[in-house]
């Protein structure tokens, strides 16, 4: 049995592997076209190029990954019962099941490394490559973020800054910034203006041309503000990270579902946008799975290919896969749609609860649906 399984999927790798690596060509082409004559009129030198589209590749597997699964699959089917081997394991009494399995297997496997390619890279990817795109001929201006906020709830803190430097080589340098340190109460303990922060390889924050003036409980100042050429303090705990997760943008997958949830935890957002992170917070889950939904809506799809050829199969195949992707727009269109909020607001009688449910279906429903379909299908075709 064990060695039936190992043909299996064999004859699934091996598809899988020539159409992934030509959906990756595909798409650095097709990135290349639109971005060869920037890089030339920047003088981006080749070595620069290749690092660019290795970081970016990556950012492509959420639409690969599936595609290719299914395309594979159709084809290693296609191929056994072209065969009649499908008939021969079906005679020596394997089930539909034990045929599956393998293919299962490798769907599963694909989920679990694109959804951990989403969370642990493609949000640094995705930034990267922006940040990269947007510093190409500006004297490193695409690497400045203005009039940037950041509150810490957990430390009462509250940072403005007139522009940020995401560098670390450049130390995340800070110009015009103003920090202010709350009590739990609400009141000022103190306020920092600095012309200009650095943080230090010690973990610390050092700011240049500092004056600090001190409150009392009722915030009124103690005395003059106080001068200082230099000014650090262990008390502040915030980090680079904290401040570049301010300017990631949710919609362009810069932000993990890992740093949506932090950032919601961490800041106090008012309900409707905390639904709208929310919903890519569940999207962000849920859509690695796409490749073991598309391996048990193609089992089917695959088996009627052995018997009646090819092309109905892949039609019907792909049809269902495409509408998958128009479900997910769909959800994440409605999930994020103030009218719909206003109406949960107006009709139930716990609206946080509503939105929370709102956020949970626009993203996993998508999910949920397909999932269902293809069990049905899996039982017609058993």
């Amino acid at each position: 049995m064990k060695l039936a399984y190992r043909y299996l999927f064999g004859n699934f790798i091996r598809p899988w592997a020539y159409v992934f690596a030509g959906f990756c060509i595909v798409a650095v082409l097709v990135d290349l076209f639109g971005t060869f004559g920037d890089f030339m009129e920047t003088g981006t030198g080749a070595g620069n190029v290749l690092a660019y589209y290795a970081v970016l590749l990556p950012t492509y597997f959420p639409y690969i990954f599936p595609i290719s699964v299914l395309l594979a699959l159709l084809y290693a089917l296609w191929s056994l019962g072209k065969n009649s081997e499908i008939i021969a394991l079906r005679a020596c009494g394997f089930s539909m099941w034990q045929i599956a399995s393998p293919f299962v297997a490798a769907g599963l496997a694909a989920s679990l490394i694109l959804l951990a390619v989403n969370e642990a890279f493609n949000p640094f990817a995705s930034y990267w490559t922006r940040q990269f795109r947007e510093a190409q001929g500006e004297d490193g201006g695409g690497y400045l973020a203005h009039n940037l906020t950041h509150k810490n709830v957990a430390g009462h803190r509250l940072w403005t800054t007139a522009s940020l430097d995401v560098r670390a080589s450049e130390g995340y340098a800070m110009e015009g910034v103003d920090l202010f340190q709350q009590r739990p109460d609400g009141s000022d303990e103190y306020r920092l203006h600095a012309a200009k922060a650095r943080w230090m390889e010690n973990g610390y924050w050092w700011f240049g041309g500092a004056t600090i003036r001190y409150y009392d409980a009722s915030n009124n100042p103690t005395g003059p503000a106080e001068s200082a050429s230099y000014f650090d303090t262990a008390e502040i705990t915030e980090r680079p990270a904290d401040f570049i997760e301010e300017i990631k943008d949710p919609d362009n997958s810069e932000l993990s579902a890992r740093d949506i949830w932090k950032f919601l935890a961490t800041h106090d957002v008012s309900e409707d946008a905390r639904t709208r992170r929310m919903v890519d917070f569940h999207s962000r889950l849920a859509a690695p799975w796409m490749c073991l939904i598309a391996v048990l809506l193609g089992i089917p799809f695959g088996m009627r290919t052995a018997r009646r050829g090819m092309g109905i199969g892949i039609v019907m195949a792909l049809l269902t896969f495409f509408g998958y992707y128009v479900f997910m727009a769909m959800g994440l269109a409605l999930g994020k749609d103030r009218a719909i909020y206003a109406w949960i607001d107006r009709t139930f009688s716990d609206p946080p609860l509503a939105l929370e449910a709102l956020a949970f279906l626009a993203g996993w429903f998508p999910a949920i649906f397909f999932l269902c379909l293809a069990f049905f299908l899996l039982r017609r075709q058993q």
